[in-house]
């Protein structure tokens, strides 16, 4: 019974560890989120116009960076400049596909298992 016990208090302390090292890991992606809006991919998801290829320096970015995180903190005020579907397909376009199931911006753009892009 004590060895149960002992296993259940170990499961528990992993569990806080992995989940707590992903809430940390959004606080990691703001600065990266920044210099991809604004500067680095900012023709490829600017909200006007049809969407522009991304360039190889910010393709070498996309692959570096968290695209998930990147796009849970897309919030209301990114998206009068941002498209959160352009966001999408970026990563896409540049093999960092979001998982099946991920938040993107504040209106709830979802991923599918099938990537389909509307302008």
């Amino acid at each position: 019974m004590a060895n149960i016990k002992f296993l259940l208090v170990v499961f528990a302390l992993v569990f806080v560890m992995f989940t707590s090292h992903q809430a940390w890991s959004e606080q990691d992606c703001h600065e990266d989120k920044e210099k991809l809006l604004i500067t680095i991919c900012w023709d490829t998801v600017k909200i006007d116009g049809a969407y522009v290829p991304p360039t190889n320096f910010c393709n070498h970015f996309v692959e570096k960076v968290d695209m998930a995180c990147v796009c849970r903190l897309l919030n209301p005020a990114d998206e009068v400049t941002t498209s959160a579907v352009k966001l999408v397909h970026l990563a896409h376009d540049c093999g960092k596909a979001l998982p099946v199931g991920s938040k993107c911006g504040s209106k709830y753009l979802y991923i599918r298992a099938i990537f389909v892009y509307h302008q």
